[in-house]
């Protein structure tokens, strides 16, 4: 069971406060806190500090705790890049329903992707993860790896100075924005373990 604190996903869940320097143990991370992608603010920028960690060549990490409020296919938790050629995200739903992590530099027709077996809860708190180490890229849902990929060859650094990184939008104009909350949305610049990214999962990090 998660520890989820719930005072922090229910009061900061609009806030859409920036947090930088934010860290797991000794893991630096950069990230922000409790945002709501469909309350009146359409784009919630990533800081740039945060992207920039992605630069490395071979490793790479992303976490957040999302609350989904309404199933939508194509919503993105989050999407970084410079439009629909290039770009890295991780949608809530695929086509079928189902979470999909995928980076690309050739338009969605070259997408690697990692796409999750099972859909995600609706009006309930997951904590989602995405790691790359090589070429290998691992999709964890609440904790537990649920998919993989040992194929994963295109590198975060691949995307170049990104110029629209967004929680909650998409690249594509025709996607529905999230209707979900956001929190505890970090970058880490090396694959975590599957060890530590439980950890970030039962101490609702």
């Amino acid at each position: 069971m998660s520890k989820v604190p719930v005072s922090r996903r229910t009061v900061l869940k609009a806030s859409g406060a920036v947090a930088t320097g934010m860290a797991v143990g000794a893991i630096p991370a950069h990230g922000v806190q409790a945002v709501r992608p469909d309350t009146g603010v359409s784009v919630y920028p990533f800081p740039l500090a945060a992207v920039c960690l992605l630069a490395g060549p071979f490793q790479a990490h992303t976490a957040c705790w999302v609350r989904i409020d309404t199933a939508t296919n194509w919503a993105r938790v989050f999407d970084f890049g410079s439009g629909t050629g290039v770009n890295m995200f991780l949608a809530a739903r695929n086509g079928a329903g189902l979470p999909r992590f995928a980076i690309t530099t050739t338009g969605a027709g070259g997408e690697q992707r990692i796409d999750g077996p099972t859909t995600l809860p609706v009006g309930a708190w997951t904590h989602l993860a995405v790691t790359q180490a090589g070429n290998l890229g691992v999709l964890y849902v609440n904790g537990a790896e649920v998919a993989r990929n040992s194929s994963l060859t295109l590198r975060p650094s691949a995307l170049g100075a990104t110029t629209v990184n967004r929680i909650g939008r998409s690249q594509y104009a025709g996607d529905p924005t999230l209707d979900a909350a956001v929190d505890s949305a970090r970058i880490h610049a090396r694959a975590l373990t599957a060890a530590e990214v439980a950890n970030l999962h039962t101490t609702g990090l």
